[in-house]
């Protein structure tokens, strides 16, 4: 993997990570929401941003995010409260 891919999936794992924590889940929870693993959650918001090849899919990002109950852009936008606010889909 090149490393510029490296760090934009390392941004992406951290926002996840932000938004997971924003709704108050754990790593499990928010797994079994999306139907994969905790080691693939814990993965994703690891810090080497090493993403395996069905962690790259777009269905996977899109579970994430329906679990998360935010629209997709979120993962590639700043971190911040109006971001979150502005793209949730529970309102």
């Amino acid at each position: 993997m090149r490393a510029d891919h490296a760090a934009q999936y390392r941004a992406i794992g951290q926002r996840i990570a932000y938004y997971r924590q924003r709704r108050g889940l754990s790593r499990e929870q928010l797994a079994e929401m999306a139907q994969c693993s905790p080691q693939d959650i814990r993965q994703v918001e690891g810090d080497d941003g090493h993403w395996s090849q069905s962690q790259k899919h777009l269905r996977f990002l899109c579970a994430i995010a329906e679990a998360l109950a935010v629209d997709l852009p979120v993962f590639f936008l700043p971190m911040s409260e109006e971001i979150f606010n502005k793209f949730r889909t529970d309102k």
